[in-house]
C-alpha cells in the first residue's frame, strides 16, 4: 500500500477499466495495492447514475417536479374524482 490519502487518475482509470471487465473489488485492490474498502469508497464517492427512463420514456426525476406543478397536477384531475 502506497501511504497517499488519495487516489491518482491513472488509479481512478484503473478501477473504471476493471468494473467494466467485471473484476471484483478485491482483485482490483491487490492489483493496485490498496485495501478493498478504498476501492469501495472510491466507487461509492463518485458513482454517477445514468438519466434513462423506461422504454418508450424520457426520464422523469421527480426530485426536480415542483410543488406548483404538482399543484396544476391535482387540479388537472380534480374532475376525474367527483
Amino acid at each position: 500500500m502506497h501511504g497517499f490519502k488519495h487516489l491518482t487518475q491513472k488509479e481512478r482509470n484503473i478501477i473504471e477499466q476493471r468494473l467494466i471487465s467485471r473484476k471484483s473489488f478485491k482483485s482490483i485492490a491487490r492489483e493496485l495495492g490498496n485495501d478493498p474498502t478504498t476501492i469501495s469508497k472510491e466507487v461509492k464517492n463518485h458513482i454517477q447514475f445514468r438519466e434513462t427512463g423506461c422504454y418508450g420514456r424520457v426520464f422523469n426525476n421527480c426530485m426536480l417536479m415542483s410543488i406548483d406543478s404538482f399543484a396544476k397536477l391535482q387540479r388537472q384531475n380534480q374532475h376525474i374524482l367527483r
